[in-house]
């Protein structure tokens, strides 16, 4: 509640202090071990090996009773999607199949909230531990605190990434439309 009540006074003024949205970061960024009810997964192609793997590691050290996953075949084109993450999550991660749950397919951040918020809503879920991608988590977690304050749902909500990532790496991007790689 704190958080959304200061994210939502953040919200009402176009001339945000610099330091308010390196709060928000920090905040977003810290190292948690919380128990939650589940962990909602934003998924992304790249780096999904290491996400599931992190995610069947949270579910085990978060005392989760659910995993909510994008229902969508493909998280971005030609990357798999639910059915590969359910596989590896159930067959390598020894993940209980009837734990895993599937939004409706979503096709970006907001559906996906919607979709998580949706489980968490009929499964009485009270807290949630979200994860993604390094560079995908202040979106996709105030994306998920916007739909719950949508909603007027109380969900306690975490944010949760890699751990082990060289923020240092260059990155390669591969553009969903146009024929030009970039990287960061």
């Amino acid at each position: 509640r704190l958080l959304s009540s200061s994210f939502a006074k953040m919200m009402e003024n176009p001339q945000i202090d610099p330091g308010s949205w390196i709060a928000l970061a920090n905040f977003v960024y810290a190292p948690r071990t919380v128990p939650v009810d589940a962990i909602g997964v934003h998924g992304w192609g790249d780096l999904r090996d290491e996400t599931i793997a992190h995610v069947a590691d949270l579910h085990r050290k978060l005392s989760a009773r659910h995993i909510i996953l994008n229902g969508a075949e493909e998280y971005e084109v030609h990357a798999p999607g639910f059915s590969y993450w359910k596989d590896i999550l159930v067959k390598k991660h020894r993940i209980p199949a009837t734990s895993i749950f599937a939004t409706a397919p979503a096709r970006h951040t907001y559906e996906e909230a919607q979709g998580i918020v949706d489980i968490a809503k009929r499964e009485h879920i009270r807290s949630l531990a979200i994860v993604t991608v390094p560079l995908h988590l202040l979106r996709a977690f105030l994306t998920d605190l916007h739909v719950m304050n949508e909603g007027r749902l109380d969900i306690k909500l975490y944010p949760h990434t890699l751990p082990a990532i060289d923020w240092h790496d260059i990155v390669l991007f591969k553009p969903v439309v146009g024929p030009h790689e970039e990287t960061m």
